[in-house]
């Protein structure tokens, strides 16, 4: 079963490496897919080096386009599933388990959410986007 790491990543040279490592350590089986979203620093290359393969964008799509990006590629290579995690390292890569152990029972869609309730609190946010 290929699970394939989106990581879209906008000049993140420098977190890129121990981003990678963390997925590594997670010891899951995670094809790393970091999306440079047309980085001006070493971003790809930094991601290349750390054995991640490297889907580098002509120039700036945002967030969101970097993800989608990273998405279609996961789908045309075949991924049976596919996580997304930031490239600057606020997500915890250890949590990707609890993902998994949820898309394994059948669930189709699974979003963590640093805002449910269960998650402890999280001052990173406004109202708003809460």
């Amino acid at each position: 079963m290929m699970t394939v790491a989106v990581i879209p990543a906008f000049n993140e040279q420098d977190a890129l490496p121990s981003v990678l490592d963390e997925l590594r350590s997670t010891g899951y089986a995670l094809t790393p897919l970091v999306v440079d979203d047309g980085s001006s620093d070493a971003t790809a290359d930094v991601a290349r080096a750390a054995g991640a393969v490297v889907l580098k964008l002509p120039f700036n799509l945002g967030y969101g386009g970097a993800k989608r990006a990273g998405l279609r590629w996961a789908v045309e290579y075949g991924a049976d599933r596919v996580v997304v995690i930031d490239a600057d390292g606020q997500h915890n890569p250890n949590d990707i388990g609890t993902l998994l152990v949820e898309l394994n029972t059948g669930s189709g869609l699974v979003i963590g959410s640093r805002f449910h309730p269960e998650s402890g609190s999280y001052d990173g946010a406004g109202a708003t986007r809460r």
